[in-house]
């Protein structure tokens, strides 16, 4: 994770744990109140504005219907699309997520902010607990981090969710809504889409509580699915034999010839971060945290991509796809989290 460059207030300190900084991979940064929209895209190497002009031939030829997209900085390619999409520039889209913020009533703040594919896609992250005390009073599953509270849990069972809003230059997306539950343990991330609930983000539509609170409201629903989901499968015995046959099932072949499955099954085995915990025992819950621990950690050869996948990519359906899978084999009263 990247750090700001910009001069800081010495008083200024950091909003982010340890495993708030191995959860975002790559060119990420720390967003400080005192930032500006210039200051917030500079830390991640995208205070650019997007220009767009028609794509030509070599032969001289002008095609007006497709558009290049280019950074006016150093005049990259950023995507190419048709004449009907409106830009909205990296600033403006910074301002969409502060105006986002703001329409909550303080309940979140925009705490992190990442690129990857050289500025193509651009992202911001909320954290949804800690001192967002509206959306922590309005949803009990979230008052885990508060020592005292009846819902407390410790540090290494904890889970920390984020909201995280993300706009591409290079694809013909309408900005995206995700929500992200990193097991402190062992920084394994999951996220759950937030996009396809009644409301919907778009480039022209302004921003109102109305629409804000529906989708926190929304995503704070996925974090309490999250948490109850973590409980019914901490509460489910599962047999070593019967979690090794069951990744063999999802991921391979009954025989246990899978290359993937084999793999897993010995993070499940010997590797698992955190497996000394009562709450990684011989249960489903420490099978759904040998896949999160792959999912998350391994083959990073390049961080971003390995986000931007935990983020909406494969990773992510895998994920989510083997959880959903764990709660139709062994729990009765399975609770789905809908994309």
């Amino acid at each position: 994770m990247t750090t700001a460059t910009q001069t800081q207030p010495q008083t200024q300190t950091s909003k982010l744990s340890k495993a708030d900084q191995k959860l975002f991979k790559g060119t990420a940064a720390e967003v400080h109140s005192w930032m500006s929209d210039q200051e917030i895209l500079a830390s991640i190497g995208c205070n650019f504005n997007v220009i767009r002009t028609p794509a030509t031939s070599p032969y001289g030829r002008t095609y007006s219907d497709c558009q290049l997209w280019l950074r006016d900085d150093n005049q990259d390619l950023l995507g190419f699309f048709g004449t009907k999409r409106q830009i909205i520039q990296p600033s403006l889209f910074i301002d969409y997520f502060r105006a986002f913020c703001d329409a909550s009533d303080k309940a979140i703040s925009l705490d992190v902010v990442g690129s990857y594919n050289k500025g193509r896609s651009i992202y911001m992250a909320a954290k949804l607990n800690g001192n967002n005390g509206a959306l922590v009073a309005a949803g009990g599953g979230l008052e885990i981090s508060r020592q005292g509270h009846s819902a407390y849990i410790s540090a290494e069972d904890r889970t920390d969710h984020w909201l995280v809003l993300s706009e591409s230059f290079g694809e013909a997306l309408r900005p995206r809504v995700s929500v992200i539950a990193n097991e402190l343990v062992c920084a394994n991330g999951m996220a759950r889409k937030v996009t396809e609930c009644q409301v919907k983000l778009s480039h022209t539509q302004a921003m109102s509580k109305d629409i804000v609170h529906a989708v926190l409201d929304h995503a704070v629903r996925q974090c309490q699915a999250y948490d109850r989901m973590k409980e019914r499968l901490i509460e489910t015995p599962v047999s070593m034999e019967t979690a090794a046959a069951a990744l063999h099932q999802y991921f391979g072949n009954e025989q246990g010839t899978g290359r993937l499955a084999q793999r897993l099954e010995q993070i499940y085995r010997h590797e698992l971060i955190g497996s000394e915990l009562d709450t990684r025992g011989a249960n489903a819950w420490r099978l759904a945290s040998a896949v999160t621990q792959y999912t998350s950690h391994e083959r990073i050869g390049n961080s971003e991509a390995v986000f931007r996948s935990q983020l909406e990519g494969a990773r992510a359906r895998t994920a989510s796809g083997f959880i959903d899978f764990l709660e139709s084999q062994f729990t009765e009263q399975r609770e789905p989290v809908h994309a």
